[in-house]
């Protein structure tokens, strides 16, 4: 038919035969390299700008995304170069269009009326963002005195002309443009780096988009993005980072998010990605339609701090007992003990040995070696036992385990979200796709007063935590002589040596029922940690419906297999151990119990951000894929918890109090109410 100038085409009107876009594509992308296996953590890399390089190891490249914020004046525009400049940007974007280039007539006279309006019709509104050759290359003269990353994404081909005059070491393809293919030619082949946004594209799209490019230009950032201002937090879509991460692996994969908040931002650098975009705005009460999803200066300072403390958490892939931990150990772990005077050139029995702490001795990972071993010199009843004081020859622990854990199944492939998931209590399932169930550890936090701990129990229902969780001692059977009498007097003492001050943080049975009731009655799962035998077996008792094993036990072999042999679900924290350790442990429980809970932990309090190590959770949801991942955080802040969340921990436990100030040791490295409920 006939048709017009300067209208928009549709299919209709001519002969040709058009594939469906969303399952077809007019460009063989078959000749996309995808790899088999998932790449958690992308190792691409290139120089976006003369020594600026992105990706890989790389700190995160954070844009400041001004876009057309500044109204059409250019001294609103170098504002937005200077603070995005101050808070920590590695580049500002601006937007770029020949208004007649990128609408037609229609558009160009389409009503605009609204409060964000610049002009009556939308030509004429779009004509007053604008900003002219001389205007661009006093922004671009500008950062570059202030000394940030100047560029923009052109919206038609004389737009992209324009900043290359400009001087842009790179350049940007908008997300309404993917699909606007003589554009993306037209700007690759300018062979300088190009960022790809993905916004409201289907996976062939994409696919296609970068087979075109490619011919064209190697250094490619690749956005998940989606398209609406502010974007709902359920519409974000943060997994498709993974799957550009597994398909595209020639790319650096980033994330341009319009959402409100930061949190999500955050996950998206916790998930790998090396790009992060957001818009910026000096007053989000400005007149202009982006507004009111951008960030102020204070907002987006804070996400780029946030950023570095993720980035700093996530640590390496290996699980090993930090430096800071070592004191932890000695002091918590537990050690083979004397039970009974054992004389010089006595055939030790199971009998004449326990565990104890403090955790300076033989481990209990080698109970089985010094049963048989003869004592090399007189034992006293009650004391740690020293390598030296028996016959038998002890592996190194770091590297050897006395229990052969080559049975374990080990997945040769990533698994960036485990799907393992069971009933940890009648009706309450986790891991799978399951939400994230979180524990509130009140620990001793009672201070041992049982009104204090109901109310925990209630704080920990009212802010939304799944299960409430206690800590359960007999003092005797967790302390040798040494460790009962050990002088203890500080400001978190609640007795003058170690001993009595742990008697005086315990609660009897009667106390125990009482809790357990009050939190059948609110609603909340109640368990605890039974640290010695006994203690699981008065936990059996009480009714909790499932353990946990504290990280200071890993290595106390007959406490493991002693709660695990109830055939409940168990929860195991992993803090101060190698990986040899947790091997060890996971092979020795599922001897008992199937359904089992893997929590990566650093057990110092607070922990360090660089000690949080969170990669573990990676390797553990690759090497156990037979267990639930989680996390036990004792750090400051959210930050690192959301972003174990991100990584695809299913379980998050984290340390409550009614008031950090509050006497006792765990209140500092503990959330308050509404800590925890944020």
């Amino acid at each position: 038919e006939d048709i017009p100038e300067d209208v928009v085409m549709k299919p209709e009107v001519v002969s040709a035969t058009f594939p469906e876009a969303s399952t077809e594509s007019p460009v063989n992308s078959q000749a996309l390299t995808i790899k088999p296996d998932m790449v958690p953590f992308c190792d691409k890399a290139f120089d976006i700008a003369p020594g600026v390089s992105v990706g890989g190891t790389n700190k995160c490249f954070v844009i400041g995304e001004a876009g057309i914020n500044h109204q059409g004046d250019v001294e609103i525009a170098k504002k937005l170069i200077k603070m995005a400049k101050d808070v920590g940007c590695d580049a500002v974007k601006f937007q770029k269009r020949t208004v007649e280039r990128i609408l037609s007539k229609e558009g160009l006279m389409k009503p605009y009326v609204n409060k964000n309006s610049f002009g009556p019709t939308y030509g004429e509104h779009k004509h007053a963002l604008e900003l002219g050759e001389p205007e661009w290359n006093e922004m671009k003269k500008y950062a570059d005195e202030v000394g940030i990353l100047f560029f923009a994404s052109g919206w038609d081909e004389d737009s992209v002309d324009f900043l290359d005059r400009v001087g842009c070491p790179f350049y940007k393809v908008a997300s309404a443009d993917l699909t606007n293919f003589p554009l993306l030619e037209h700007t690759a082949r300018k062979g300088k780096p190009l960022i790809l946004s993905t916004g409201m594209a289907e996976m062939e799209t994409v696919r296609t988009a970068l087979k075109l490019v490619t011919r064209f230009v190697d250094k490619i950032v690749l956005l998940q993005c989606t398209s609406t201002y502010p974007t709902k937090v359920s519409e974000t879509n943060l997994r498709v980072l993974r799957t550009y991460q597994k398909e595209f692996p020639q790319c650096v994969i980033g994330y341009s998010g319009h959402e409100k908040g930061l949190q999500i931002s955050l996950a998206a650098v916790a998930m790998g990605a090396k790009v992060v975009e957001r818009h910026i705005t000096l007053d989000r009460t400005m007149k202009g339609g982006d507004h009111a999803a951008s960030l102020e200066p204070k907002g987006i300072e804070t996400l780029i701090r946030d950023i570095a403390v993720v980035e700093e958490a996530l640590g390496s892939c290996e699980k090993k007992r930090m430096e800071s931990e070592a004191p932890v150990f000695t002091k918590l772990a537990k050690s083979v003990v004397s039970a009974v005077a054992i004389p010089k050139g006595t055939t030790i029995t199971r009998e004449m040995i326990t565990t104890k702490g403090p955790g300076s001795g033989i481990s209990p990972m080698y109970m089985d070696l010094v049963v048989g071993s003869t004592a090399t010199e007189d034992i006293p009843e009650d004391v740690v036992m020293k390598p030296e004081v028996v016959s038998a020859t002890f592996p190194e622990a770091s590297t050897e385990s006395p229990v052969n854990s080559q049975a374990l199944t080990i997945k040769p492939d990533m698994v960036p979200f485990c799907d393992k998931a069971f009933d940890i209590a009648p009706g309450v399932s986790v891991g799978g796709t399951n939400k994230c169930f979180v524990i509130g550890e009140a620990g001793i936090n009672h201070q041992g007063d049982v009104e204090i701990a109901k109310k925990l129990i209630k704080m920990a229902k009212d802010v939304g935590c799944d299960a409430v969780k206690f800590q359960k001692r007999t003092v005797e059977r967790i302390l040798s002589k040494e460790g009962l009498m050990k002088p203890y007097v500080n400001k978190n003492s609640f007795g003058p040596t170690y001993g009595e001050h742990k008697h005086a943080l315990e609660l009897g049975e009667p106390e125990w029922n009482e809790m357990k009731k009050y939190a059948d009655e609110v609603g909340i799962l109640f368990f605890a940690s039974g640290w010695d035998e006994d203690s699981v077996d008065f936990l059996d008792r009480v009714g909790c419906p499932f353990y946990k094993v504290a990280s200071a036990d890993l290595t106390n072999f007959p406490l493991l297999e002693h709660t695990a042999r109830k055939g409940k679900p168990l929860i195991l924290s992993t803090g101060m151990a190698e990986m040899e350790t947790v091997r060890t442990a996971l092979k020795l429980v599922t001897r008992f119990v199937d359904k089992i809970v893997l929590l990566q932990c650093t057990s110092t309090y607070p922990t360090k951000v660089s000690e949080t190590n969170l990669r573990v959770l990676r390797t553990y949801q690759k090497e156990f894929p037979q267990c639930v991942i989680g996390y036990s955080g004792h750090e400051k802040g959210l930050q690192i918890s959301l972003a174990a969340v991100a990584m695809g921990a299913k379980v998050v436990e984290r340390h409550i109090t009614l008031d950090r100030t509050m006497k006792g040791g765990d209140h500092a490295a503990s959330l308050e109410p509404k800590g925890i409920e944020t």
